[in-house]
């Protein structure tokens, strides 16, 4: 594999309580299997989707207080230049750069607003090895109370040129309970406020986008907050959102029609948030 161009998300992993019951929630609901757990590597757990390539990992917690969730990384050719440009704009270093055997090197850190992330520079370990196919990578998003500090912060970091589009992908605006993106932007009461990211070199298209970014309003909890939603893609919406709840999980939204697919927005049976995307099922135009 040729590897990711910087700021386009290249990994993902969820640290959990129990590493078991999310192996068998993960795998019943997106179809994953798993290689084998190294207890010299804390644990750190391969899946495999669709052919038997990397789509993801999962681990345990290395603190029970430590928040259950999915983590996002965006690729970098340079990871000490990715932690100067971090500092540089204004970010936070959680964990500084640091290698990871012969795999590559990573940095975990917090936006100027308080969304966590990871930077991942590539050694053996490319990244995802297929995405946007059923149990497999799709999409993420940045939820932020102050967009402009958020953008000013990526774009720097990251190269991305920017682009505001009235309508965004169902992810935004939906974990506040009100509906779509498009819905609320069809609503006089609500402005949206959605963002897409294009690497540098190309064209600021949402075909090109790799990224979105929405700013929370003051409907979202006080308590909630900024983050970033990682979204895998299924074949059946609505089968999955069944599968998420037998296994124990809570489907916080959806599913929601929308150009950009059928989604709806899940919690597992741990509390880790993310998004699930039938890309193919589409009702309506995208925005250009």
């Amino acid at each position: 594999m040729a590897g990711y161009a910087d700021g386009v998300p290249c990994w993902a992993d969820a640290m959990l309580n129990d590493l078991e019951a999310g192996k068998r929630f993960y795998g019943e609901l997106l179809g994953w299997t798993f290689g084998a757990t190294d207890p010299e590597s804390s644990s750190y757990t391969q899946a495999y989707g669709p052919g038997g390539k990397n789509v993801a990992a999962l681990s345990p917690k290395p603190d029970g207080r430590m928040p259950t969730v999915w983590n996002l990384y965006l690729a970098s050719s340079d990871i000490q230049d990715t932690a100067r440009r971090i500092r540089d704009a204004g970010g936070q270093l959680i964990m500084e750069p640091m290698a990871v055997g012969p795999f590559g090197s990573m940095l975990t850190a917090a936006d100027p607003t308080g969304a966590v992330f990871g930077a991942w520079q590539a050694g053996t370990h490319q990244g995802f090895e297929t995405t946007r196919q059923p149990g497999s990578y799709v999409w993420a998003e940045i939820f932020t109370r102050d967009a402009a500090k958020a953008d000013a912060f990526y774009e720097g970091v990251f190269g991305y040129r920017g682009k505001e589009i009235l309508e965004g992908p169902p992810v935004a605006d939906s974990a506040a309970g009100t509906g779509t993106a498009g819905e609320a932007a069809g609503d006089g009461n609500h402005e949206t406020d959605f963002r897409i990211f294009v690497p540098a070199g190309k064209e600021v298209t949402v075909a090109d986008a790799v990224l979105g970014r929405f700013r929370m309003s003051g409907r979202y909890p006080e308590e909630m907050p900024p983050h970033i939603l990682v979204c895998f893609a299924v074949e059946d919406a609505d089968r999955a959102a069944e599968t998420a709840v037998r296994l124990g999980g809570r489907v916080a939204r959806g599913p929601l029609d929308s150009p950009f697919g059928r989604f709806l927005l899940v919690s597992d049976d741990q509390g880790a948030q993310f998004g699930l995307i039938d890309p193919a099922t589409t009702v309506g135009r995208k925005p250009s």
